[in-house]
């Protein structure tokens, strides 16, 4: 796999593999590559050899990063350079993109006028790790090699500090940079006129870039720039002033909600190790957030350079703080893809392959994109390490045996974690065998699948995989009969592996074999697992096989599963899950003020239907149970429902009439609504499904009203806020 291109000051160029290093004992990293210790016992220490227990803890846990500043202020407090070069650069192994340990390698090496050192440092980390404080720290190093007194050393200084702007001039805490630009542009001495008016030029385009950037202290920089522009010339301090005033508006936005969002979120707490805790979960979501918050084009940038520059910088800090997220190496790579940067995209991925080596998102996303691109020289080592990679995670979760008493011991958690690397594990398997497919043919494609047939840890969506290439890629449905039959002696117990072999021997039309397989598959599964497969062949036994099948099948299955009604079975047979119609719980009693009948006796009665106008109908009371309208000789119904809290079931998934024709007829056939004599709805809704058809005239599809309201409570409806909205209405404008 290629290095990643790092950093470099403007006069050069350096390369340099860094590996990140990987948690757990015994493990360490030498020259990029990863070596396993050998076991072998802790060494005892005299209590006054405090390095070698600080060495020892090292061992233990790369990622302490106190241990490793212990052993660092040994050093330093005893004057030893060699020793404290060699730390640093072994320190530098396990955090290759933090930039506090660049910043303090740095300094260690100015402390001791190491000029030369500081350099190379610097050519390592400028462009790597996009970092304020190393910027800082480089710009006050140029300063200090170059006297301001001399015009070189002046134009050395400015091209730094364009150099700096240009790498970390969007981050919000850059605004001290900006304010010593313009300082270090205001003390530059001016000989002529034009001198003085180049020199106001140059701190006016600083001062207006500087105010369009959404930075901690941007509110200054507007007064300083319009004192700057008053002291010149009042009349066209206002021109500037005006026209610079709404990039200044939306900065000083932007840099509100930015600020608010960044609080606290550029901590090392989440860069070493994953917790899986709900404050790791929260500041994840915030750096992700950052990121698509600086692609909705806040700032009105239009595309371009500069907005891809903003975001870009998103993504970097990112993958600085929470580089053991896949998700934000594949949206990272996505994006560097979308505008046409391949090269810095592969760069990412790479890196985020060596903090995830086990990631199945990011090491399939490599490989088939060098196998889209015609780059077939890492494909199937990508392949190969991440089933390697996949198969040492396993190793990691020892579980019991199925009849063994203690896995009920052992955590779910845990189980479905280890479950979910064994699924990872062998799709990793159907991926490098279809891969291998395309580039070599069909014959490389069986050798994969011979290896992965032989591999521990496997899963049932190898054989499947293997089946249907075999059935699809190379039209032999023999061969692919052969693989389910022998995936079916490993896997004969797992339902999804049985339905899947069933659907396929239905599709191939050989039912004698899938009725025997689904006897076959009964015979071993418990009920509760072959639920799905009992339906499967009953849906078969219904529209293809024989009416007589199909019924002793459905008095089997009232047998085995006594939660299901013959009813719900029947049902089942045509896709139909329930007849019920919508059912209605009143808020409050149908009879206020009369106590509660006895159970099972709740009445509930027919609104009469008006055929009058809406006018004539609104000034006609509704007519409770057992009167009479003269105007009309409808009778009405009393029907009672079991309910111990007046609960009445009603039928009104009714359909509005097509025309006035349709209206007339549905006229005569008026529905049962519930009233009372004191009607617990307005007047304008009982009127409503007073004019509704009847239901026996709607065919569709009936649905659950408790259910759909349970829905509507549980979904999650998104918010806007001010600033989308202004961005939505700005886009809008540009269409």
């Amino acid at each position: 796999m290629s290095e990643d291109t790092v950093g470099t000051v403007p006069n050069g160029e350096s390369k340099e593999q860094v590996e990140p290093s990987v948690k757990g004992k015994g493990v360490s990293r030498e020259d990029g590559a990863l070596k396993e210790k050998s076991p072998s016992t802790k060494r005892k220490r005299l209590p006054n050899d405090k390095i070698g227990r600080l060495r020892d803890r090292i061992d233990e846990d790369p990622h302490d990063l106190g241990a490793w500043y212990e052993l660092i202020g040994e050093y330093g407090s005893k004057g030893k350079h060699e020793e404290l070069r060699d730390t640093f650069e072994q320190m530098l192994r396990p955090f290759p993109y933090v930039p506090k340990v660049w910043v303090d390698y740095i300094n260690a090496e100015l402390a001791f006028n190491d000029f030369q050192a500081v350099e190379l440092l610097f050519s390592r980390c400028l462009l790597k790790v996009l970092s304020v404080d190393i910027c800082s720290l480089y710009l006050g190093y140029i300063r200090r090699i170059n006297p301001s007194n001399d015009a070189q050393a002046r134009t050395t200084i400015s091209q730094a500090y364009e150099f700096v702007i240009d790498t970390v001039g969007v981050d919000i805490d850059s605004g001290p940079i900006w304010a010593d630009y313009i300082d270090f542009l205001r003390s530059a001495p001016a000989n002529s006129t034009w001198e003085q008016q180049q020199k106001l030029d140059s701190i006016r385009r600083v001062y207006q870039r500087a105010i369009a950037t959404p930075l901690l202290n941007v509110e200054k920089l507007w007064r300083d720039y319009d004192t700057f522009e008053n002291s010149i010339n009042r009349a066209t301090a206002r021109k500037f002033l005006a026209e610079k005033s709404p990039l200044y508006m939306n900065a000083r936005t932007a840099m509100r909600e930015l600020s608010h969002m960044l609080q606290g979120l550029r901590v090392y707490d989440h860069t070493f190790r994953r917790s899986f805790t709900p404050q790791e979960s929260e500041a994840y979501r915030r750096w992700y957030h950052w990121a698509q918050w600086e692609m909705k084009d806040p700032l009105d940038l239009r595309a371009g350079k500069p907005l891809q520059t903003r975001v870009t910088y998103a993504f970097e800090q990112a993958m600085l703080y929470i580089p053991l997220s896949p998700r934000i190496w594949l949206d990272a790579f996505s994006y560097f893809i979308e505008i046409n940067e391949e090269q810095r995209g592969l760069q990412a991925l790479r890196r985020g392959m060596r903090y995830c080596p086990s990631s199945f998102l990011l090491r399939v996303r490599f490989a088939e994109h060098e196998e889209a691109n015609k780059r077939m020289g890492e494909v199937r080592s990508t392949y190969e390490s991440l089933i390697q990679a996949l198969g040492q995670e396993i190793q990691k979760i020892p579980v019991p045996a199925e009849n063994d008493p203690n896995r009920a011991k052992v955590p779910h958690e845990l189980l479905r974690k280890r479950e979910s690397l064994i699924h990872q594990h062998s799709m990793a398997w159907a991926c490098h065998m279809n891969a291998a497919r395309r580039i070599e043919g069909i014959k490389a494609a069986r050798a994969v699948f011979t290896k992965a047939r032989k591999a521990a840890n496997q899963s049932y969506e190898v054989y499947i995989a293997s089946a249907m290439m075999e059935h699809y890629c190379s039209k032999d449905s023999g061969i692919a009969s052969k693989i389910f039959e022998l995936g079916l002696k490993y896997f004969g117990n797992t339902p999804e592996y049985v339905l899947t072999y069933l659907d396929y021997l239905i599709f191939m039309n050989d039912d004698t074999n899938a009725r025997a397989l689904f006897e076959k598959a009964i015979a071993k599964l418990a009920p509760k697992d072959a639920r799905l497969i009992y339906k499967r062949w009953l849906d078969y036994e219904s529209k293809y096989g024989d009416l007589n099948a199909a019924l002793q099948l459905s008095q089997r299955m009232s047998v085995v599963y006594p939660d299901e009604t013959p009813r719900d079975i029947f049902l089942s047979r045509f896709g139909i899950a329930d007849d019920d119609t919508i059912n209605f719980v009143p808020s409050t009693p149908l009879h206020p003020g009369e106590a509660p009948q006895a159970l099972g006796e709740v009445p509930v009665i027919n609104v009469k239907r008006s055929t009058k106008s809406p006018e004539v109908a609104k000034e006609k009371p509704l007519l409770p149970e057992g009167t009479a309208d003269e105007s009309d000789n409808e009778s009405t119904t009393s029907v009672s429902s079991s309910s111990s809290s007046e609960i009445a079931e009603l039928e009104d998934t009714r359909l509005l009439p097509a025309s006035q024709e349709n209206a007339s007829f549905y006229a005569t056939k008026p529905p049962s609504i519930p009233t009372s004599k004191e009607p617990s709805f307005p007047p304008v809704i009982l009127d409503l499904l007073a004019q509704l058809p009847p239901p026996h005239l709607f065919q569709g599809a009936r649905f659950d009203s408790r259910k759909l309201i349970q829905l509507i409570a549980n979904s999650t409806i998104p918010t806007m806020t001010p600033a989308d909205i202004a961005s939505k209405i700005k886009r809008a404008r540009h269409i």
